[in-house]
């Protein structure tokens, strides 16, 4: 991953998504939200320039820091060679807190110094503000996909449809809601042998794809959909596209 796009990386948070195209062939069923190397997981999805700084903003802190919380410090950072603790996001911001913690009571500060405070705290709580939103949206998606699930159990796929075409109106660029949504339809479609409901969930798929081209999930499912359909182009169409991401089918 790293090698493909060593100086952006393909974006924070992307492993999980972009994983499944470059794992072995025997691991071709296995899925991993995380890297068990943090550094690995951090070039592949930021870069090798936020990569060094990164780093050098650690270090550059950690001099300056004596005792035991120093080694604590570097042994977080040494087992990350083998773990994805400074991944969750709990973790990171502990981590970070301890790093930047003066180890004793800081000298009074001029008028300058407490405008840097002032924006660092301003900063500080617009991330906040920031990951809440993330973490509230995360809670909306959870209790919308557990009703989807309790809909489908019951054979009703039309509420099902709106639970996830609602969720898809406030987060239009989550490509899981569409990869949802195409789970449902296809399954709708397939029950009732319905060939218009088969193209709604072509669609979502495809949308799907076009926000997550690395989603091992949707070309399965359309794999699934046009072999149905008796689409035997495009099927061969889609296997074609997948091999151009997926490294190991290649």
């Amino acid at each position: 991953m790293f090698s493909d796009r060593p100086l952006l990386g393909f974006g924070q948070g992307a492993f999980t998504y972009v994983y499944p195209a470059f794992h072995q062939p025997d691991a071709a069923r296995l899925a991993s939200i995380y890297a068990h190397n943090y550094y690995l997981e951090f070039l592949s999805e930021n870069g090798l320039p936020a990569f060094i700084f990164w780093g050098w903003a650690v270090l550059a802190r950690l001099r300056g820091i004596k005792g035991l919380k120093k080694y604590a410090l570097i042994a977080v950072l040494a087992h990350s060679f083998a773990d994805f603790g400074l991944a969750v996001p709990a973790n990171f911001f502990i981590f970070c807190y301890l790093l930047a913690e003066p180890g004793e009571a800081p000298a009074p500060v001029s008028g300058a110094a407490s405008l840097k405070t002032l924006a660092a705290a301003a900063l500080a709580i617009l991330m906040a503000a920031h990951l809440s939103g993330v973490v509230l949206r995360k809670a909306a998606l959870d209790r919308a996909q557990e009703s989807v699930v309790k809909a489908c159990a019951a054979g009703d796929y039309s509420k099902a449809e709106d639970l996830l075409r609602e969720a898809s109106e406030k987060e239009p660029e989550n490509p899981l809601i569409p990869q949802m949504l195409g789970q449902v339809l296809l399954r709708a479609g397939l029950e009732k042998k319905d060939r218009p409901t088969l193209f709604r969930a072509a669609v979502s798929l495809e949308r799907a794809l076009s926000l997550n081209p690395y989603d091992a999930a949707s070309y399965r499912d359309l794999g699934k959909l046009y072999s149905a359909a008796g689409e035997r182009g495009m099927a061969e169409s889609l296997l074609k596209r997948k091999r151009e991401v997926f490294r190991w089918e290649r």
